[in-house]
């Protein structure tokens, strides 16, 4: 392989090796600067390019081990300072941040191998630090790519200190103290960007497949021929051509593919006390209540007769206990489930539909898990121009346990359908 044209080498990578011909120490990175060998193992000379306190970084690893491997993966201490990644014996793996543990991951379905284990240590500046003791955060992670599995932990902590040692792979030193019993295969240092867990899949899992086409249709467009007279200077021609605009215009919208897509990375923590949110009136007065940043206007295409609707919800109780039941609707009107002041007029009927889903509380704090809910095929309440309408999630809680009980919307998506509500549609409808 030549260097700095590898894939997994990317732009922040500072140093990045295989065990395939090349061996572990021949830096396949832009950097191009190979490690040294020790006794059994190889190490990068002490330098900024190994500066752990320039944060964010990642350190990846790919492994052969079983439940009995042990020792150090990666090593660059001095005085008790520095950072080091090792594994013990039943596939625990541990991140220690001058001298002290911080993380702590056992590989899933550790037992009798060899495994293929990806290792993957990330470190960031937390942006929710409230002083010294938690200046940064880690997540530790964990595939078995033998077996199958994944497993995570995340850790707030201490910014680790400046080793001003040698970066000693695969033992603790150059020596070979303490080194490693498996094989490795993949070893990778990157700085200036925090990894996430979907990246380190896509680099050493698993990558994702290319898109298929699973399903097409062609849709004629009713487009006037001159032999037709049509258009011609001596016949009015505006409604064939506005025939064709609008049929152009839902094949458009057909073509869109999901409605709402949304994706709530911070989404707030929601209770029937949240002032911090917007909140609307019940207006069935059924007990349900109205957030506005879950209720938006989309347009829709005229033969969509139904949505499909889908959530993911993570639920809690404060201070954990008995689950407490949370009700969810997604709802479909014609109009805002708004009143209007003054003198404008009589509302329009408030035409809705909508279907619910009832979910047990969690334990935890909300911050991991939660699962996605479907909602059955919903109706569409269309609003006056017939091309859109209003949809929007409402959520019933138990007064009674309004100061504990919790919950937080991660993901809300809607694409539009067609059933065969009449029986004459060639496949049962779409």
């Amino acid at each position: 392989m030549a260097q700095g044209d590898v894939s997994n080498a990317k732009d922040d990578t500072r140093f990045y090796s295989q065990d395939a011909g090349d061996g572990l120490d021949v830096d396949l990175s832009h950097q191009a600067l190979d490690l040294l060998a020790g006794a059994g193992t190889f190490y990068g000379p002490d330098g900024p390019r190994w500066d752990a306190t320039e944060l964010p970084w990642a350190l990846d690893l790919v492994v052969q081990a079983d439940d009995g491997t042990g020792g150090y993966l990666y090593s660059r201490e001095a005085a008790g300072d520095g950072i080091r990644l090792s594994m013990a014996a039943g596939g625990v793996i541990e991140a220690r941040v001058d001298g002290v543990v911080v993380a702590t991951v056992e590989y899933p379905n550790a037992g009798a191998g060899p495994h293929d284990v990806v290792i993957t240590w990330s470190m960031e500046l937390y942006v929710f630090s409230t002083g010294a003791a938690d200046a940064a955060r880690s997540e530790l992670r964990a595939y078995n790519r033998t077996a199958g599995g994944f497993v995570q932990s995340v850790a707030t902590h201490a910014l680790p200190a400046d080793a001003n040692a040698d970066a000693i792979w695969g033992a603790r030193t150059a020596g070979g103290a303490d080194a490693f019993e498996g094989v490795s295969l993949e070893w990778r240092w990157s700085v200036g960007r925090f990894h996430p867990a979907a990246e380190t899949r896509e680099d050493f899992v698993e990558q994702t497949g290319e898109p298929t086409l699973v399903y097409a249709q062609r849709r004629e467009a009713p487009v006037p021929s001159s032999a037709s007279g049509i258009g011609a200077h001596d016949h009015f021609a505006g409604p064939a051509y506005q025939a064709v605009a609008a049929g152009l215009h839902q094949l458009d919208l057909r073509q869109a593919g999901a409605i709402v897509a949304e994706l709530y990375r911070d989404g707030p923590t929601l209770s029937i006390l949240a002032s911090e949110v917007r909140r609307l009136a019940d207006p069935d007065g059924d007990g349900f209540t109205f957030f506005g940043q879950y209720l938006v206007h989309r347009p829709l295409p005229r033969p969509t007769n139904r949505l499909a609707a889908r959530v993911h919800i993570q639920t809690w109780r404060e201070g954990g206990g008995e689950p407490l039941p949370l009700v969810v609707r997604c709802y479909s009107m014609a109009r805002l489930p708004l009143g209007l002041a003054g003198n404008a007029g009589p509302l329009p009927a408030w035409t809705r539909f909508y279907r619910e889903i009832e979910i047990l509380a969690e334990h935890g704090s909300g911050t991991t898990g939660g699962a996605w809910y479907d909602f059955e095929a919903l109706r569409i309440a269309r609003d006056g121009t017939e091309d859109g309408t209003y949809l929007a999630l409402a959520f019933a809680a138990d007064p009674f346990y309004a100061e504990v009980q919790r919950w937080r919307v991660r993901a809300w998506t809607v694409e539009p359908a067609i059933v065969d509500t009449a029986g004459d549609l060639p496949l049962g409808g779409v």
